[in-house]
């Protein structure tokens, strides 16, 4: 993999204009992966772009200080590189970035850690054994000599523990451990970054979380918890869909249960299932049957019916599932 990651650090020292982006409905993880890039090829001497239609999620915006991040792509951009973070399939691509199209985009690199899909583009570096992408961009940096500083190590940071619940969940490693502590070498603390995550939370999105938890609904024993939100209960709360984030956990926390979902309406007129498991129990093995995935105790699901024929649909196959 070594070689790999040279062949990377080959083609941006190739690359004049380096377009940096990553899935829809982005989170911590492809937030800060693309941080730490940036500020490793800014430090290179490069003029990388991150490019982020539907912005960055509401507890990582501290990391854009500058306001580095672009909303679109204009007509006359053109890259030579681009490097997408943290995406399996090519239906997760935000709108507007169509990297098929060489012409606008040139060489794509795909850097993933999902266990499902085949990624994108001409370079797919894909490892499932990694807690978060962020941990394959550290090793990626490190193999290639690029020294880090207090802004490459925050955005890592940032990203391994959101991806991890905090170090807490079962993909993380003895390595994952090694690279956040190595992080904190870097004038950073694990306080400072909790803060901004997890200690500054909008009040909006605890009003919506009240009404998350009013749906909460059990089936098979009790081993099934889910909750459903509707777009009225959002606008109601004043809150945005970025706030869900984490949500479905307080399902999956409920003692005996084994498999906790969101169920969520989105303004396309779809249902975005998120679906957290424990133990042994694989959800990604489980969502491919609805067009889904992820990893084996967190995955996700889109839907194109309502609500409550969402629910119904993976509740009775989950039910199956489980048996």
């Amino acid at each position: 993999m070594e070689q790999k990651y040279r062949e990377i650090f080959e083609r941006i020292n190739q690359s004049r204009r380096i377009l940096l982006t990553f899935h829809k409905s982005p989170d911590g993880d492809c937030t800060g992966s693309a941080f730490a890039l940036y500020y490793a090829l800014k430090s290179m001497g490069k003029s990388p772009e991150i490019v982020s239609p539907e912005g960055l999620p509401f507890n990582c915006q501290f990391l854009n200080r500058d306001n580095v991040v672009k909303e679109g792509i204009g007509e006359e951009d053109r890259y030579d590189l681009t490097i997408v973070l943290d995406l399996s399939e090519p239906k997760r691509l935000m709108k507007g970035i169509d990297v098929t199209n060489r012409e606008r985009f040139g060489y794509v690199i795909n850097i993933d850690h999902h266990i499902t899909g085949s990624g994108v583009g001409d370079m797919v570096v894909q490892i499932p054994e990694a807690s978060a992408t962020a941990e394959i961009v550290y090793d990626i940096l490190k193999v290639n000599g690029v020294p880090f500083n207090r802004d490459i190590a925050k955005a890592l940071y940032t990203a391994i523990m959101t991806d991890t619940g905090s170090l807490r969940y079962s993909s993380t490693t003895p390595r994952t451990l090694m690279i956040a502590s190595d992080l904190l070498n870097y004038g950073i603390t694990a306080w400072e970054i909790s803060r901004e995550v997890y200690e500054s939370e909008p009040k909006a999105r605890i009003i919506l979380l009240s009404y998350a938890l009013s749906t909460l609904r059990f089936e098979l024993n009790d081993r099934i918890a889910y909750m459903g939100l509707t777009l009225d209960m959002i606008s109601k709360a004043g809150a945005t869909d970025d706030m869900t984030d984490q949500f479905v956990n307080y399902a999956r926390s409920i003692r005996g249960v084994q498999v906790g979902l969101l169920f969520r309406e989105t303004p396309e007129g779809k249902v975005k299932v998120s679906l957290r498991s424990k133990d042994e129990i694989d959800v990604a093995r489980f969502s491919i049957q609805f067009g889904g995935g992820g990893h084996r105790n967190a995955a996700g699901i889109v839907l194109s019916c309502g609500l409550e024929e969402s629910m119904k649909k993976v509740i009775e196959a989950l039910k199956e599932y489980l048996k």
